[in-house]
Order: C-alpha cells, then sequence, then structure tokens
C-alpha cells in the first residue's frame, strides 16, 4: 500500500514538472506589423521563443525587417527579459540560420516597439541592446525595469528617439546612463529625443542619482506633460556634477499639452516652470529650473490638427478674444483679435455718503461682430445681491429671474456706460455681490456671465465685497 501510494505521488510530481515547462515556453510568430499571427499564415515576418519570461533570440522569415515589434501576448502577464543572460544581446538571426546562429543580424535594426513590461539587463560594455548599430528609434507602451550597470544601449550610435506611452512609468537614471549618453554625444554630431506621450504618468528620475549619470545633457529634447514630475521633488536636478562639469546647457525641454485652448493665458505661462526639472549643476543652489516651452501634441507632430474655425473667449469677455481659422488645439492658423464685449471700471465709495459704485462699458460694436459670427444673441445688465439673503444660490436662476434675495435689471441694447450704485447701507461690514451680467443665446439655451471686479474667494461663486473692504483698498 505504501509503494502504490508513492508510486502515484512520484507520477503525479512528473506530470506537475511537464506542465510547468510546457507552459512557460511558447513559439509566437509576428507579421511585419508586429500582429500576432498563427504559425500557418503566409504573412509571418519573424518568429522568437518566450521562455521562462526570456527572449533570447528573433528569427526573421523576412529577412528584410527593420523593424521588431515584441506585442501584447495575452496570456503572459509578468516581465519580459528580451535576452538570455545579462552579458548577451537580443539576438537576430535568420529562420535558415536557427540551429547555427552564425551571422547576427541585429545591426540591420532601425526601429524597435515593446508593448509587454520589459525588464533591460546589461553591465558597462553588454546590455539588451549592445551592438544594434542601426537602431534609430525605440518605444516602450508599458513599464521599464534596469540594472544599475545600464549597458543596455552600448554602441548604439544612431540611437535618437526614446518614446513612452506606459503608466505609472518610473524612469531611472540607468535607463539614460552613460551607454546612452555617449551615444547621444557630439562625438557622433546628434540629438537625442525623449518622449512622454499623451496618457503616459510617472516619474523620470532625478537628484543625487539621476540621468545622465557621466555624459553632458546638450543636445536632449525631453518632451514630458503634466503628468510626467521629477522622482525627487527636493533635487530636481537632471544629471549630477561629474568632475570638472558644473553646469549643462543646450538641452530643451517641452511640456506638451493636449489643447492649448483649455488653458488661460496665466496657466500657460504657469506650466512652463510647473515641473521644476533642473539644469546639471554640482548643487541645488547652483541648479538653474529649466524653463519649458509649452507646445501641444498635434504641433510636435504626435498628433492630428483639428482643423476648424474657433470663436473664443477663453479669458473672459472683459478681455480680447479671437477667431481661429485653423487648428483650434494649437491656436496655429489664421486668427484675427476680437475686442472685449465690456469693461469694468471697478469699484468705489461715496465720497460723502453710505453707497457702492461700480461701472461697466459697453462694446456693442464687439457684441454685434460676436452675434455675427457665432449666431450667438448676448444681451446685458446689471444684478445686486447680500451675501447673506443669497445664501449660496445662484443670482439668476435657470428661468432667467432673479433668485429670492437678488434684483436683476436688463438694459436696452446702445448704452456705452453702465454705473450700478447701492445707497444707504448702514452695516458697512455687509457683503454684496454687485456687477453685470451677460445673457448669451443661442440654440442650446442661454448661459450667463457675471462680471465682477475681482475673482471670487475661496468656495464662493461670486465676487463679494463691502463698503469697508472697497473704502480700504
Amino acid at each position: 500500500m505504501k509503494k502504490r501510494l508513492f508510486l502515484i505521488t512520484f507520477m503525479v510530481a512528473i506530470l506537475s514538472v511537464l506542465f510547468a515547462f510546457g507552459a512557460s515556453a511558447a513559439t509566437y510568430y509576428c507579421d511585419k506589423d508586429g500582429n500576432l499571427v498563427d504559425s500557418t499564415s503566409e504573412n509571418i515576418a519573424y518568429e522568437f521563443d518566450l521562455s521562462s519570461s526570456r527572449i533570447p533570440n528573433i528569427y526573421l522569415h523576412d529577412t528584410t525587417v527593420t523593424k521588431i515589434v515584441l506585442p501584447d501576448i495575452e496570456e503572459f502577464t509578468g516581465t519580459v527579459q528580451m535576452q538570455s543572460n545579462y552579458d548577451k544581446s537580443l539576438g537576430i538571426y535568420a529562420l535558415s540560420d536557427k540551429e547555427t546562429k552564425t551571422t547576427d543580424l541585429k545591426a540591420q535594426i532601425t526601429e524597435v516597439e515593446i508593448h509587454e513590461n520589459i525588464y533591460l539587463d546589461g553591465a558597462y560594455s553588454n546590455g539588451t541592446f549592445e551592438g544594434y548599430t542601426g537602431l534609430q528609434k525605440i518605444s516602450f507602451y508599458a513599464k521599464i525595469g534596469v540594472a544599475s550597470k545600464a549597458g543596455f544601449f552600448q554602441g548604439c550610435s544612431s540611437l535618437n528617439e526614446v518614446h513612452f506611452y506606459g503608466k505609472d512609468l518610473a524612469v531611472p537614471s540607468a535607463m539614460f546612463g552613460s551607454d546612452l549618453a555617449e551615444a547621444a554625444s557630439n562625438a557622433y554630431n546628434r540629438e537625442l529625443l525623449i518622449v512622454f506621450h499623451e496618457g503616459s504618468t510617472g516619474t523620470l528620475s532625478t537628484g543625487g542619482d539621476t540621468l545622465p549619470t557621466v555624459s553632458k545633457l546638450g543636445g536632449w529634447k525631453i518632451i514630458i506633460n503634466e503628468n510626467i514630475k521629477p522622482s525627487n521633488a527636493s533635487d530636481t536636478r537632471l544629471g549630477a556634477k561629474w568632475g570638472s562639469v558644473t553646469s549643462t546647457t543646450g538641452w530643451e525641454l517641452i511640456m506638451a499639452v493636449d489643447d492649448k485652448s483649455a488653458y488661460t493665458i496665466e496657466q500657460l505661462e504657469a506650466l512652463k516652470t510647473s515641473h521644476t526639472f533642473c539644469s546639471r549643476a554640482a548643487s541645488l543652489d547652483t541648479a538653474v529650473v529649466k524653463e519649458a516651452t509649452v507646445m501641444t501634441y498635434c504641433e510636435l507632430g504626435y498628433d492630428e490638427h483639428n482643423n476648424t474655425t474657433e470663436i473664443a473667449y477663453n479669458n473672459g469677455y472683459t478681455e480680447s478674444g479671437y477667431k481661429l481659422v485653423g487648428c483650434a488645439k494649437c491656436l496655429k492658423g489664421e486668427t484675427e483679435e476680437l475686442e472685449a464685449l465690456i469693461t469694468c471700471d471697478g469699484y468705489s465709495v461715496e465720497e460723502k455718503g453710505t453707497g457702492i459704485v461700480v461701472g461697466y462699458r459697453i462694446n456693442d460694436e464687439a457684441i454685434a461682430k460676436y452675434y455675427e459670427l457665432t449666431g450667438k444673441t448676448v444681451k446685458y445688465g446689471l444684478y445686486a445681491a447680500t451675501k447673506t439673503a443669497l445664501n449660496g444660490n445662484d443670482i439668476i436662476g435657470e428661468d432667467g429671474k432673479p433668485t429670492d434675495g437678488a434684483v436683476k435689471a436688463e438694459i436696452n441694447n446702445g448704452f456705452i456706460a453702465l454705473e450700478l450704485k447701492i445707497c444707504g447701507i448702514t452695516d458697512k461690514e455687509a457683503m454684496f455681490a454687485l456687477g453685470a451680467y451677460l445673457e448669451i443665446t443661442d440654440e442650446n439655451g442661454t448661459e450667463y456671465a457675471y462680471i465682477e471686479d475681482g475673482e471670487p474667494a475661496e468656495n464662493e461663486k461670486y465676487c463679494f465685497v463691502s463698503y469697508n473692504s472697497v473704502a480700504n483698498k
């Protein structure tokens, strides 16, 4: 009975080992676009074996292939290492050379695209893509892990584009270590472009152990977005001091956005230094915050222009607007400036009285032009409400009538100037919302723009003032 039990257990163990071995090794076939195809397909461009999370070699059915794509393999959930060991690069061989591997074709590969989580291993002069002298562009669509000693781009003398599309990235310094920095140096007389594409998120290594660890940043162009931030918020240097090098100039930082029209002028200006990447310097004190150039992805060539005609007052109707015939995202095209519809002269108090006064100037010609361009009718008027009576409600309700505690006076078109005066104020600390409104109507309905002299306080809908707050300005 004991022998039988032992025999059964032993056979189960053997079956388990065989199953594990079979589950960990598989051959995949790709067409020239990197799509997975069946082994019987007539469109196979190359194949590879994925065993124990490693791809040691790729075998070309079509020996003219210059682009390799590692597709997203649905049944695989781990991290791929595209090499057999840290001191071996990914081999590229003709299928006919699969057994002998006499001629490595890696030098003919100009582009690599990786859709699986990837681990790049290497040490100094050895690594994943060591010797890929023709490689010009590499793109990562998932996460990247790297060995600390780099080497994965050693000898990649043509590499000038590195693209990131993944989420929750943590791009370490070794990713752009000495081998890649050297490959982009003046010795090869070319630039290095690093792009974090729309939708990518994560951090870019900065601080004491940062990129690049040896070479200068001169000639580098780094394109980030609002979701790519310094890994070390307290030390945001891109590149530490090395030898006699105390600063780095000549590199470019670009803050990429999807749509400039979604920002005010002030917000676009703030984006230039919002992520505080600094120059390479001996210390943080001597580093200089790099001012970014704000550009849209369509300006950079990574998205389509949405050619259209747009009429907009992005900074409110008291500032100039524009008519754009071109791309509304990057605001490139034929632009016509549109005058403000209304301007505010500001608040004042009666010198010998108990009243608050606010004045406005109406630009009826600009309003007529706005109607001509958009088909939207604009009416205007004045409003007043005490903060206590308003109690958090809108001044003008959805029915166009003033809410309880507010008064509204519609003014006929044709006036050049409007003036609103609240008299007989007994409590000089009482808070009032006083101003003008624009009632803008088209086939989609009516919206109200409230024109005030100032910005609402936090958690407030309107700008409230008192007699004393105006008098003491």
